[in-house]
């Protein structure tokens, strides 16, 4: 869900690696909540999200996989709260 002001879009069929600024600046993201449920099954491995942030920077992010719902194995788990 983008937040004060965030933008983002969905972005299926694309090679990430040739997703560059120019591109991200002519998609028309949207304060839409994307949905990451298993009903909705837009956000799976593979899938690509394009967005601009609050303060106006442009980044992408590809899903690569899921984990279990209480799996905080992984390093980064460290930064996470409650």
């Amino acid at each position: 869900m983008p937040k004060n002001g965030a933008k983002a879009k969905l972005i299926r069929e694309s090679d990430f690696d040739k997703i560059d600024p120019a591109f991200i600046k002519g998609q028309h993201l949207s304060a839409q909540r994307i949905s990451g449920s298993d009903e909705g099954r837009l956000l799976i491995p593979g899938a690509i999200v394009v967005f601009r942030t609050a303060e106006g920077n442009l980044d992408k992010l590809q899903v690569e996989k899921y984990r279990s719902w209480h799996d905080f194995s992984f390093p980064e788990a460290a930064y996470l709260s409650e």
